[in-house]
């Protein structure tokens, strides 16, 4: 037995041995037998809870709130964005999603850049914008060129150019 274990035992038996003394000079008739369990019942709890606390460990809650720090291009508009112009192999989706998509992001930059709405002042509009992206942003373009990179890219430079 190792010696944190002689010791307890120890402590137990002169406790008990003090209260049986105690109890009999009271005059309450002590039953020694009874008095140990209990004892020794609140002896077991307290080393169980010793024993236990001593194994525990120091936690730190303060980790703090971390926001989550946005990739670029981890917006969804900007993926979606992405993906029909990766996808220029079909006219028809260029024609449905994407041509809608560019169109708004000119009357877009042209309301916060320059405060003009292309319905509204459609000479403003047309000086700002120039006349191949008018023509692109009034109709879409012919199919074979909704599937040429060149004719995507010179729009999207003049969309960035806005």
């Amino acid at each position: 037995m190792n010696r944190l274990w002689v010791k307890r035992i120890g402590v137990t038996a002169a406790l008990w041995v003090v209260l049986c003394v105690v109890a009999a000079i009271i005059g309450s008739r002590p039953r020694p037998l009874l008095l140990g369990a209990g004892l020794l019942a609140v002896a077991a709890v307290t080393w169980l809870v010793s024993d236990l606390a001593a194994q525990a460990e120091m936690v730190s809650w303060d980790a703090g709130y971390q926001p989550y720090q946005r990739v670029r291009g981890d917006d969804v508009r900007v993926r979606r964005l992405l993906h029909l112009l990766q996808d220029t192999s079909h006219p028809e989706t260029f024609t449905r999603d994407l041509h809608p998509l560019l169109v708004e992001l000119v009357d877009d930059r042209l309301d916060t850049r320059y405060g003009v709405d292309r319905h509204e002042h459609p000479q403003a509009a047309r000086q700002l914008l120039g006349e191949d992206l008018l023509a692109f942003v009034t109709t879409p373009p012919p199919a074979r060129a909704s599937t040429d990179p060149r004719y995507l890219s010179a729009i999207l430079t003049r969309i960035e150019s806005l």
